[in-house]
């Protein structure tokens, strides 16, 4: 190719302008050092092409993470679920915390660019996962050395008790038990490597789908407008030098894809970044542009309400009578300590407040926005376990019509597990009873028949932890649901002979939630509990034996905080399934007993395996082989060779069948909520 020649004619502009911060006057690109590569080209000389003159093919990759729920790191956010506050709500009493700004959906500190990254994590440092752990140290929040001498010495506590700028970004996906590679992973098997951003998907308990969505929209906006660098169609097609031409197509979307992923509650502001994104190449004129979505663990994949949201109540209510709050400390067993039981302090079921009600959850919002929902779930995939429906992050499961990597038919039910006592019809109760593996529940002595426990496939079972750098196996699922369900259908039975002696009912309401935890810490070796049921009944219940009703009280008291304490360890299991899809992406122990009979994927290596065989041939990239001798095993990809893979570059980039129409985000509620936000 001939050399290109420079003049004013050929500088092309950027358009349009990017969502601006209005209480800035400085352009919203100069927050950090955004890379830019139209600007790089027509200012400052820079070649993005190769010697040859060929254009370079570079994704972007976007990671959308979930709630940050360090209690002392994310204060405010946590204040808010405990005085009912509503995250989303742009008011001067709702604590911001380490949530995205409501004031300011697009804000610069919920935006994490790579030259960000670079500058407090060099990207040869971050590499070697000895050194990124020591360098994370020094970039958390928390009560480290350094940050308590600066709240004492420099009267300044906001180190101590907010998360570091690359902690809440980098930090929530990369991790010892990924060896820090868990963004690596991603962003060099999409061609992405040294483009990685991070914008704060986390808004908080409470929030709703359909908000997040719309804020991702801004988001995904003013992302596209400061960082992509695409060029507009008109003045890329009115290029008249063919050299010149070849050399921009580097900046036209086909050479610059974009893969967006969010987790938890970062799905939906992932959603919304994706038609953010595809609105601002709308208005350059562009039809198509490829990107990827993936999904790990959506949050309020459909709404939840009417009959639905009901039922749900009255099964934790009134049925399992969890509504409580309990702390589970010091077990020998450590899948049996538990910090996240935080049902009744939260007030998750109050109907007051109504927090896990949401007419519109992302599919539903989705489809109501999108100007072309088909186009949109072609090209996405989602991971979900089955398990994952712990109280906190109700509801949890698959986006329905979007291809899972973990239940090839999707899964959005509301419960990890379902316990019956004996004499219940469980043809009539069960839904899809065929499709779960049923459990024969039995009394402490082994021999006493209770009832049946019911679950789904495809759960998270294996629990795999980490103490510091050493793997570790934790209990199963399974055996922590047959322990609850043990627990909880003796407390069942003991109410009835309870009621049967006493002529009333048993009040869960005179077990705090305070006592439930202290009696928690041994009430597992009383008698009362220890005890099978006909021994109980016996010593107690027997109409013959006229024991105290406080007495009876007491033994049905001691076993209801039983199955509380065991609630505890569930909750924390149902949580473990909602994260680790980020931390455990690659490891090859957390599936290894999957054999389901419908499993048509048929990949168990691993949660990074299934994905890529669900969206390997949907997947917007050019295909390079993965490192195989890296030292650690992880995940890598090779960088491409512009020259070497020109032809692979070519052909991927000359389909369009593997990218979104951009009428999809070219609607008019997209437009209007771009509009009113400008106008601020």
């Amino acid at each position: 190719m001939g050399k290109v020649i420079r003049t004013s004619a050929s500088r092309i502009p950027v358009f349009p302008e990017p969502l601006r911060n209005p209480s800035e006057n400085r352009s919203p690109a100069d927050h950090t050092d955004h890379y830019n590569p139209a600007k790089s080209l027509v200012s400052t000389g820079q070649e993005p092409f190769d010697k040859d003159g060929t254009p370079l093919f570079q994704g972007s990759i976007i990671f959308c993470n979930g709630y940050l729920s360090d209690p002392v790191k994310n204060i405010g956010a946590n204040a808010n679920a405990i005085m009912d506050f509503n995250p989303d709500e742009d008011r001067w009493y709702v604590f911001r915390g380490a949530n995205a700004d409501e004031s300011n959906p697009a804000d610069d500190e919920d935006i994490f660019t790579p030259g960000e990254l670079n500058g407090r994590l060099p990207e040869a440092q971050r590499e070697d996962p000895k050194q990124a752990d020591r360098l994370m140290q020094l970039n958390r929040g928390g009560f480290t050395k350094e940050n308590i001498k600066q709240m004492i010495w420099a009267k300044d506590p906001r180190p101590v008790f907010s998360y570091g700028p690359a902690e809440w970004s980098w930090g929530y996906w990369n991790m010892k038990s990924n060896q820090y590679n868990g963004t690596n992973t991603y962003a060099s098997y999409f061609n992405a490597q040294g483009n990685e951003y991070f914008i704060n998907g986390s808004h908080g308990l409470g929030s709703g789908a359909a908000h997040r969505i719309d804020h991702g929209v801004l988001q995904g906006y003013r992302w596209a407008a400061t960082s992509w660098g695409i060029l507009d169609r008109k003045s890329f097609d009115g290029v008249s030098d063919p050299a010149f031409k070849e050399i921009l197509k580097g900046y036209t979307p086909p050479y610059r894809p974009v893969t967006v992923l969010g987790h938890s509650q970062g799905c939906a502001c992932a959603a919304g970044v994706v038609l953010g994104i595809l609105n601002y190449a709308a208005k350059l004129g562009w039809e198509q542009v490829p990107v990827n979505i993936l999904f790990l663990s959506p949050n309020q994949p459909v709404g939840l309400t009417g009959e639905e949201y009901q039922n749900f109540l009255a099964w934790k209510k009134d049925y399992l009578q969890v509504d409580k709050t309990v702390l589970t400390l010091w077990n020998k067993d450590p899948a049996k300590n538990a910090r996240s039981y935080i049902d009744g302090l939260a007030g998750l079921f109050n109907e007051t407040y109504n927090k896990l009600r949401h007419e519109e959850g992302i599919y539903e919002h989705l489809k109501k926005i999108t100007g072309n929902w088909e186009a949109y779930k072609s090209r996405s995939v989602q991971f979900d376990f089955t398990n994952d429906r712990g109280d906190p992050v109700i509801r949890c499961g698959d986006i329905p019509g979007i291809s899972s990597a973990c239940d090839p038919r999707g899964d959005c039910t509301l419960l990890s597990f379902e316990v019956y006592p004996l004499g219940t019809d469980l043809e009539k109760t069960v839904a899809s009873k065929a499709d779960k593996k049923q459990f024969l529940v039995y009394d402490v002595d082994g021999q006493t028949h209770l009832g049946y426990l019911f679950l789904p496939p495809f759960i998270a079972n294996r629990r795999i932890e980490f103490d510091d750098w050493e793997e570790q196996v934790w209990t199963d699922y399974e055996v922590l649901v047959m322990d609850y369900a043990r627990s909880f259908l003796r407390y069942l039975k003991l109410k009835h002979y309870y009621a049967a002696a006493c002529g009333r009912g048993f009040d869960p309401g005179a077990v705090t939630s305070l006592n439930a935890t202290l009696k928690g810490l041994y009430v597992k070796k009383l008698k009362e509990v220890a005890s099978s049921l006909s021994g109980l009944y016996q010593r107690f219940f027997a109409p013959a034996v006229g024991t105290r009703k406080m007495d009876l009280h007491t033994v049905v008291y001691c076993n209801y905080i039983a199955s509380l304490v065991d609630y505890a360890a569930l909750q924390e299991a149902d949580l473990y399934a909602h994260f680790s899809p980020v931390p455990l992406l690659t490891n090859r122990k957390i599936l290894d007993d999957w054999n389901y009979e419908r499993d048509t994927i048929g990949v168990t290596t691993n949660i990074w395996e299934r994905i890529l065989k669900v969206g390997g041939k949907k997947f917007y990239r050019v295909e390079k082989k993965r490192i195989e001798n890296d030292k650690h095993d992880r995940y890598i990809y090779e960088r491409l060779d512009f020259r070497n893979d020109s032809e692979a570059i070519k052909k991927e980039t000359c389909s369009q069948k593997k990218s979104i129409p951009t009428s999809a985000g070219d609607t008019d509620y997209i437009n209007n909520l771009i509009k009113k936000y400008s106008k601020k």
